[in-house]
């Protein structure tokens, strides 16, 4: 079990933050700080799993929080959430090894994920490549190789997440819009559909002639294969 503290100088976004971070199942203890320094304080006495650290606050701010932790030598995993646009401010949080940054008004299905992964340290943003993805004819040079290959791997872990959550969490991933993981993922099919190998056709159980499968259908059937053939991951 998990121990996470949370820190943000606006009530709302701490309590809002702490609230949903409590429905993680590994989480056990949620502590919450409204500036640097009382977060500072925290973090001398008791041992975090995970910091979700807000990055301008009155006091000491997030940077200054993450100075700390990298002069004392303290080990948490931590995860940036704010509103801050300075391209200089975010390079210098990411200079401390930060494990992830979310930018606020994330959606909370991508943020529960992330936490739940970073927190078990599954590395699910690490996406695998999957044998099966080249081997029913979809090339790694297409984009949609890779966007099939992250969709799969969320798929795997998250069953409960609807294809547009999905689409959404990987274009967050890879800095385009869910729109361009659609259509890349469309032509990956494609693409796969016109080689029609046999491995293609046994999967998603198609005859000649018949019409390619709608982008859910083909990332759910090729989930599911490889859920049910842990072997070919």
């Amino acid at each position: 079990m998990y121990k996470v503290l949370v820190v943000d100088d606006q009530k709302y976004a701490r309590d809002t933050i702490s609230e949903f971070v409590r429905t993680i199942n590994e989480v056990e203890k949620v502590d919450s700080a409204c500036d640097g320094d009382q977060a500072i304080e925290f973090i001398k006495s008791k041992n975090y799993n995970l910091l979700i650290l807000d990055l301008v606050m009155q006091n000491k701010d997030g940077l200054e929080v993450l100075k700390f932790i990298d002069s004392s030598g303290y080990k948490t995993k931590v995860v940036v959430v704010s509103a801050v646009g300075n391209s200089k401010i975010i390079s210098r949080a990411f200079e401390y090894n930060i494990d992830y940054y979310f930018k606020k008004s994330f959606n909370f299905d991508h943020f529960k994920l992330i936490i739940s992964s970073i927190l078990r340290e599954d590395k699910i943003l690490k996406f695998s490549k999957y044998r099966i993805v080249e081997k029913i004819g979809i090339p790694p040079n297409l984009l949609g190789f890779k966007y099939i290959n992250a969709a799969i791997k969320i798929m795997i872990n998250n069953e409960k997440l609807g294809i547009g959550q999905i689409y959404k969490i990987v274009a967050e991933h890879y800095n385009t819009s869910p729109e361009n993981i659609e259509t890349n993922i469309r032509n990956a099919i494609s693409h796969a559909h016109k080689s029609f190998n046999m491995i293609y056709q046994n999967i998603f159980n198609i005859l000649p002639g018949a019409s390619k499968p709608k982008n859910s259908v083909f990332l759910f059937t090729l989930s599911r294969y490889l859920t049910e053939n842990r072997e070919l991951m």
